[in-house]
């Protein structure tokens, strides 16, 4: 998948979402503020045994993409994941986001 039909997939799903309900203050009037110009990045997982993978990140939280969350689509599954930055600095996500990027940000 390409950088740019990701940013289409993005902005069709929140021109069509009806709703957008977040718990840390993003809404559909300010989502694209947090959006980022997708980039792939390896993601671990909490569990050391598993292999990590590539993701393209969409979304930080902050600024600062080492704080708060970020979201980033696995495309060999098609799931969208709540993404943290662990203490050494890495990616990596134990929490499935949705099978949309507006239902990862509402479970986030």
């Amino acid at each position: 998948m390409k950088p740019e039909e990701i940013v289409r997939q993005l902005e069709r799903e929140i021109d069509e979402a009806k709703a957008l309900e977040n718990m840390h203050g993003i809404t559909l009037n300010n989502v694209r503020h947090f959006l980022v110009a997708p980039y792939q990045e390896v993601v671990f997982s909490e569990n050391p045994n598993e292999t990590p993978t590539e993701m393209w990140i969409v979304l930080h939280e902050f600024s600062d993409p080492s704080e708060g969350y970020r979201i980033g689509l696995y495309t060999k599954d098609g799931g969208w994941y709540l993404i943290e930055v662990d203490s050494r600095g890495r990616a990596y996500s134990d929490t499935f986001g949705g099978n949309s990027f507006i239902e990862a940000l509402n479970n986030m």
